[in-house]
Formats: structure tokens, C-alpha cells, sequence
């Protein structure tokens, strides 16, 4: 299981975090971890950010205005959506662009 690397200590910590910012707890998020195998649900790959020299958990994304969690992400996917502003009409414009330009 995923959390079983980290001491008690800190998987009381991360619990607190999960349930007080996105309402989850630590086996709801290993739950979602093994459901995409690891992966991000966007890209696909694993998380390669770190931080002190250990590779960074997937981050919950989740509906800044619902507050319902969608699912885990890798740290650019993530940051990539926030700079979007979440705006789904200026990431497909984005997406035309790309096209347009043979990307």
C-alpha cells in the first residue's frame, strides 16, 4: 500500500491535510492511486517532481467552487489546469493553437 512508506506521524499529518482540504481520507486516496495505477490521470505518467530528495505524492485535484474531488494529478498537469484557471474554453483554444501550429 502507498502510505506504508510514510511513519505514523506523517501519515497522520497527511490525513489531516486530505480530509481538511479536499474531505478524504488517506485510504480514499490510495484508493484513487491504484485506480490509475499509479498514473496521472491526464498525462499518464508517474509523478517525477521532488522535493528534498523524494519523489512528490499525485496532488487531489479537485472543483475550486464544488470542492468535489476529480481525481490525481502530477504536478505539471496540475499546475498547467490552475494556470488555465480551470477554464476549459481557453485550454481547447490553447489546444487549436497547437493544432494550428502542427504541435
Amino acid at each position: 500500500m502507498y502510505t506504508r512508506c510514510m511513519s505514523k506521524e506523517t501519515q497522520s499529518d497527511r490525513e489531516h491535510q486530505l480530509i481538511a482540504k479536499y474531505g478524504i481520507d488517506l485510504e480514499a486516496y490510495d484508493r484513487m492511486w491504484h485506480a490509475q495505477f499509479g498514473l496521472c490521470a491526464i498525462c499518464q505518467f508517474p509523478e517525477t517532481k521532488t522535493k528534498y530528495g523524494v519523489t512528490k505524492r499525485l496532488a487531489v485535484d479537485h472543483n475550486h467552487e464544488t470542492g468535489e474531488v476529480r481525481a490525481l494529478l502530477c504536478s505539471r498537469c496540475n499546475m498547467g489546469l490552475g494556470l488555465f484557471s480551470d477554464n476549459s474554453e481557453t485550454l481547447e483554444a490553447a489546444l487549436d493553437y497547437l493544432k494550428a501550429y502542427g504541435c
